[in-house]
């Protein structure tokens, strides 16, 4: 435990073997642990304004139909398929798993501000864990292609809260 005099504030560090969590009256802050060579930050994470498609869902819209897709995604891997299309109103969200011959599609009312197709598979876990980190009622997904990363923004919430998910590959 650490206390900063200045700002009369104390801060919480826990440390396990993968996790470190810093815990302040103002923020909580979880970081994971890797042991490669950091890469350059401005690769990793491009500014919004070069990345060409934005979509804007309900938050909790979005979280049910994750929920009720994720059932149906295969076990291992959670991979869920966003559908977009620029010319509908709305994004698929699906599951499958073609070892249980099961899937699902749900459909969230969606503005998209492209009229072209874009299908990027995501992991459902480390979506929910993001929307679960956000109060605002909408959020804004921007994009480049199904192969780079997405940034994730609250859309009338914390302006300085920026969360990045790399997608996964598509078969």
């Amino acid at each position: 435990v650490l206390k900063d005099k200045d700002a009369m504030d104390v801060v919480l560090i826990r440390k396990d073997n993968n996790n470190v969590c810093m815990q302040m009256s103002s923020a909580t802050i979880y970081f994971r642990q890797t042991e490669q060579r950091y890469p350059n930050y401005d690769s990793v994470v491009p500014q919004k304004d070069t990345m060409q498609l934005k979509a804007v869902m309900n938050r909790q819209d979005l979280l049910s139909a994750i929920n009720r897709a994720s059932i149906f995604a295969n076990p291992a891997e959670m991979k869920l398929m966003f559908k977009f299309d620029g010319l509908k109103d709305h994004v698929l969200v699906c599951g499958q798993c073609i070892d249980f011959s099961t899937s699902s599609e749900e459909k969230v009312k969606c503005e998209f501000t492209d009229g072209k197709v874009l299908t990027i598979a995501l992991k459902a876990t480390f979506l929910k864990e993001v929307l679960m980190h956000m109060a605002s009622e909408q959020v804004r997904f921007y994009m480049i292609d199904h192969s780079r990363q997405v940034l994730i923004f609250e859309e009338n919430g914390n302006e300085y809260l920026t969360m990045l998910l790399m997608p996964m590959f598509i078969e």
